[in-house]
């Protein structure tokens, strides 16, 4: 008997994506494609950059309209705040979180701004709190209760479902960036890349 040879693809993927996001759906995305090896490795980049690496393709975060790559928006980014169920007692209103501390996942400390100003919140420092280096980790720090993160729940179904966190307020604010879908030009004819672009883009939009 022969066996058919997998299409292999190399994916670049945001290391909270990949854990919280991807990895619980690859069985589904084993019994979907049973003929593709995906490899995966994580690196945070909101600027897909195929001439210092050496994977098909790259799930990045941020505008789109980057040049010279082929893409595809798998789903705009929505925030809202996240945190522990104890966490959530002491949050009646958005003017509550002057009082604890706010988790950030990268020193921009953008996402925290923007979600205040697109909600009207008043009265709270958007640039206060501890800083991390990633999303996962402040999702770490929100679930030990030691303040409240900023993340898209949609990327975190797991954790939200299992009570690990949850979102104190109703109100999500689009961040103005999203998670795309690139690969180059050149690697677009690359066997199993359409198949994984179509499962990516129908996991997503089923969960939009």
């Amino acid at each position: 008997a022969i066996r058919r040879q997998a299409a292999v693809i190399n994916l670049q993927v945001p290391p909270t994506l990949a854990a919280r996001w991807l990895l619980p759906r690859l069985p589904r995305l084993r019994q979907a494609l049973p003929d593709l090896e995906l490899r995966i490795s994580t690196n945070w980049t909101d600027a897909p950059d195929f001439a210092r690496s050496s994977v098909d393709a790259i799930i990045a975060h941020g505008h789109g309209r980057w040049p010279d790559v082929d893409q595809v928006l798998l789903m705009r980014e929505r925030l809202t705040p996240m945190c522990s169920r104890a966490m959530a007692t002491r949050l009646k209103t958005p003017a509550d979180l002057a009082k604890v501390e706010l988790l950030h996942p990268g020193p921009e400390r953008r996402e925290w701004r923007r979600w205040l100003d697109g909600a009207g919140v008043e009265g709270v420092d958007g640039a206060s709190g501890h800083v991390f280096d990633t999303l996962d980790l402040a999702l770490s720090a929100a679930m030990r209760g030691q303040g409240v993160a900023i993340a898209d729940p949609r990327m975190l179904q797991e954790l939200v479902a299992d009570g690990m966190l949850v979102t104190p307020f109703g109100a999500q604010v689009g961040s103005g960036n999203g998670y795309f879908l690139t690969w180059p030009p050149a690697h677009g004819s690359k066997r199993g890349l359409n198949e994984l672009r179509a499962w990516l883009s129908k996991e997503f939009s089923s969960r939009r």
